[in-house]
């Protein structure tokens, strides 16, 4: 689960640095200077964003289900894991 959108903030902090890379060599000081800040704001924008895909991934596989039961089952979980918790053995 926890794929999903990381390689796009992965992608966004790329861009991010590429942001600040390019003001680095702006002669005017004032571009330079809102380019390094826009730079450096983009990519800790994106490494937190990375970081809580993988804080709500680490809590969505500790949670049995986030959903309420239904007839005994996750609505969310695959079949066959539904099927062994809700079937007796």
């Amino acid at each position: 689960m926890m794929g999903h959108g990381v390689g796009l903030l992965l992608l966004t902090s790329v861009a991010g640095y590429w942001v600040l890379e390019r003001a680095s060599y702006q002669k005017k000081s004032d571009l330079r200077h809102i380019g390094k800040v826009l730079g450096c704001l983009i990519i800790v924008i994106s490494i937190a964003g990375v970081a809580c895909n993988i804080v709500c991934a680490l809590k969505y596989r500790q949670a049995s289900c986030a959903m309420p039961k239904k007839n005994g089952y996750c609505p969310m979980g695959t079949p066959s894991e539904d099927s062994s918790r809700s079937m007796p053995r």
